[in-house]
């Protein structure tokens, strides 16, 4: 059959030129690049006339803390690809009949919006938060949530309801899954996993490395999943278990001040268009942000909160000022501030 997609490689190369992912990230973006690829050509075997049933699956479940871009390089990649990505978020799915929506009335609500029946059907659903529906020890609700969820790979189609009439069958057999969470605490599990028994006497170890919390998540397998608390049968269901790289201070830097996509080249771009000057960060303030990031448990998210107040001052003294031609971000050891 003619290859008329791109390839994962091709994928990657449009990802890396058009998104610029962080050092960090790369790894996972070439795990989406494969995922994409293989969904692509999926689609073409089914509109040629093959079944879902036929074909191997495919998908996956990242392991990332908060704010390592798990989401947003899913949904980059997708704007870029022109592909259809539905974003779940697993915490808030009840089961059918409960209170709450359930997963067929979000994906029915997903529809609709798009608006587009033949790309929705051939969506990438990401479905975040997935560690917080684990089991607790004890059988309640999540259970049931886990076996909704369990339909997407056991079944064609679900059924959406309200109060408890049938609206309408919705056809998920083109999906392609990913999984996503911050599974705190799974770490300790896979050390627990990872460090040998200790003997007695001669035999015993004298010391052991120890293994940071990142450096751990990237070593997760699905038995550890299993003992975080996920069913058997919807672990087998995954096809691949992936981690992103933990943040350095380099990415922060690039978040900072890249040539493309970065908070430099962002507010550059609002300041020039919209009152016809210039905008910049100097080093120390690249350095003293970067810094204070690495010392947060947020993850990118941390950098707003530093200095989004800071520039919104410039708003205001753009608008009173119009001798202005130029903004410097800037730092000292305590704070930063704006010339």
């Amino acid at each position: 059959m003619k290859n008329k997609f791109l390839t994962a490689d091709e994928i990657y190369n449009r990802m890396m030129n058009e998104i610029a992912p962080l050092p960090c990230q790369q790894d996972y973006a070439k795990q989406l690049s494969a995922i994409f690829a293989y969904h692509y050509r999926k689609n073409m075997l089914m509109d040629a006339g093959f079944s879902a049933d036929s074909i191997p699956y495919q998908g996956g479940l990242v392991v990332a803390p908060s704010g390592q871009g798990k989401t947003y390089l899913l949904q980059a990649a997708a704007k870029v690809l022109d592909m259809n990505v539905i974003c779940l978020d697993a915490s808030t799915i009840s089961h059918e009949g409960w209170k709450g929506p359930s997963l067929s009335q979000q994906l029915l609500g997903s529809k609709r919006a798009l608006n587009n029946d033949e790309k929705w059907e051939k969506s990438i659903l990401f479905l975040d938060e997935f560690d917080k529906i684990r089991l607790y020890g004890t059988v309640h609700d999540q259970g049931n949530v886990m076996e909704n969820i369990l339909q997407l790979y056991n079944q064609g189609s679900i059924a959406a309801e309200s109060e408890g009439k049938l609206v309408e069958m919705l056809d998920v057999s083109r999906f392609t899954i990913i999984l996503g969470g911050a599974f705190e605490g799974i770490e300790k599990i896979i050390e627990r996993r990872l460090t040998p028994k200790q003997g007695v006497g001669f035999t015993s170890s004298l010391s052991t490395t120890k293994l940071s919390k990142q450096e751990l998540l990237q070593k997760v397998k699905l038995t550890d999943l299993q003992e975080y608390g996920f069913i058997p049968e919807i672990l087998g269901r995954i096809s691949s278990v992936f981690s992103i790289a933990p943040m350095t201070i380099d990415d922060y830097r690039c978040l900072l001040s890249a040539e493309k996509g970065s908070i430099s080249y962002k507010y550059n771009n609002y300041f020039h268009f919209a009152y016809g000057i210039e905008f910049s960060i100097e080093e120390s303030a690249i350095s003293y942000i970067s810094n204070k990031c690495m010392n947060s448990t947020t993850g990118a998210r941390a950098i707003n909160p530093l200095i989004n107040d800071i520039i919104r001052d410039a708003f205001i003294m753009v608008d009173r000022d119009t001798s202005i031609n130029k903004i410097i971000l800037m730092a000292n050891e305590a704070n930063c501030y704006l010339h």
